[in-house]
């Protein structure tokens, strides 16, 4: 099962309840995270599945499980897709 992983590369801090990450690749780059994106993040510290994200979500947030799946998938393609979060087999 694929887990999700933080990219060693970003810096990153808590500020208040939002997550703020700094890109330092070539684009460097400011992200400021959402209550719920950042309790997502968090959870990507040590490598974690989709399936114990999905949960995390569903857990600590009201949401409807199938909802809360479409828009974690979404999310971490986004996060994926930004260089963000690295995807390991």
């Amino acid at each position: 099962m694929e887990t999700y992983r933080q990219n060693p590369s970003i810096a990153w801090n808590v500020i208040g309840d939002q997550v703020v990450a700094l890109s330092l690749g070539e684009e460097r780059r400011i992200h400021e995270f959402s209550e719920v994106a950042s309790v997502i993040w968090q959870h990507l510290n040590s490598g974690i599945n989709f399936e114990e994200l999905h949960q995390v979500v569903v857990d600590q947030f009201e949401v409807e499980p199938a909802e809360a799946r479409k828009d974690l998938r979404d999310l971490l393609d986004d996060l994926t897709a930004k260089g963000l979060v690295e995807v390991h087999p």
